[in-house]
């Protein structure tokens, strides 16, 4: 792959970069207890040298795999940040055994850290994770994925440059598919993204019945209190007073509601997490405070437009009317 013209940097790994295609393994921590029968899972990924280096995953700590993990080695393994914080916190991982597979495989060490990767989807954290080198770990059923780093856009004749490469070294061999990375993961995002779209129409769909609601409940109380209005201007009531006084109604449910909402935002998020089995994170809670303040500004903005038209009540012509 490297030979191909305007190929910079190749590899390989397991994933198929697909939304949940992950694969799990069996596992053992050296010093780890565990309940008896029981073991611990990882994501499992099988890699060649330099993948780290061609997806730009940062090294955290150590090193990453290289041509020197053959299966005349030592046995090496790299973990994500998460599987390191997960069995050694406080501790470096570096020199730490674990072992996939069987209880009799032998004990990996760990050689790096890297930073934890979406591979299977945006959206979708990987989790603890253990890399292993494809020539001291490699099983028939292990999916290739080639990765490659390019000189700018990948044209048809690069990727006819890759089906030669390959068929170069064997004709029978089958190419799935060859896709940007970008392409791939803007695919995985297509469920999340529908989803966003469709709570975005009925978001829009909620503020318009706000503006809707409060504009005709504002301009109905002017339309039926115009006389009023226009006795309260006769004796010396000041603009601004009688379009607090048109807005009172319409706005007190809306600003109650809110309150009430915004009370509720915390032990709602809560219970909605524990029902989807997702983190709450801070930015959740204040995402529904500002959906609070925003239905409040929209609903101010709506019942002041009819509103201003009590500030401009004749009171002649509001008695005459009357």
């Amino acid at each position: 792959m490297s030979a191909v013209p305007g190929v910079v940097d190749a590899s390989a790994i397991q994933s198929q970069f697909v939304l949940n295609a992950t694969m799990q393994s069996a596992i053992d921590v050296k010093g780890a207890v565990t309940a008896p029968g029981q073991r611990l899972a990882a994501q499992i990924r099988h890699v060649m040298p330099n993948v780290f280096r061609v997806l730009v995953v940062r090294l955290v700590s150590g090193r990453g795999i290289d041509s020197t993990d053959r299966a005349d080695s030592r046995p090496v393994a790299v973990v994500s940040a998460s599987f390191a914080k997960m069995h050694w916190p406080g501790a470096s991982a570096i020199g730490k055994r674990v072992r996939r597979g069987s209880p009799g495989a032998p004990w990996l060490e760990v050689v790096g850290v890297v930073d934890d990767v979406m591979d299977a989807g945006v959206g979708v954290p990987l989790g603890p994770t253990l890399y292993v080198p494809y020539l001291q770990q490699n099983t028939a059923t292990a999916r290739v994925t080639l990765v490659l780093r390019v000189r700018g856009s990948p044209t048809p004749s690069l990727v006819d440059g890759i089906r030669r490469a390959i068929w170069s070294v064997n004709p029978a061999q089958a190419v799935d598919d060859v896709t940007p990375l970008g392409t791939l993961m803007a695919r995985s995002a297509a469920q999340p993204r529908f989803r966003t779209a469709v709570v975005a129409v009925f978001g829009v769909s909620a503020v318009a019945l706000v503006l809707a609601g409060v504009y005709a409940m504002t301009l109905f109380g002017v339309l039926s209190r115009r006389r009023e209005l226009g006795i309260r201007a006769a004796i010396g009531a000041s603009p601004a007073s009688l379009v607090l006084l048109a807005t009172r109604n319409s706005l007190s449910p809306v600003f109650i509601g809110g309150v009430a909402g915004a009370l509720l935002t915390l032990p709602a998020t809560s219970l909605t997490s524990s029902i989807v089995q997702s983190e709450m994170r801070s930015g959740d809670v204040l995402m529904s405070f500002g959906a609070v303040l925003v239905l409040l500004a929209v609903a101010s903005a709506a019942a002041l437009v009819p509103a201003r038209r009590a500030a401009r009540v004749s009171p002649t012509e509001a008695i005459r009317g009357g």
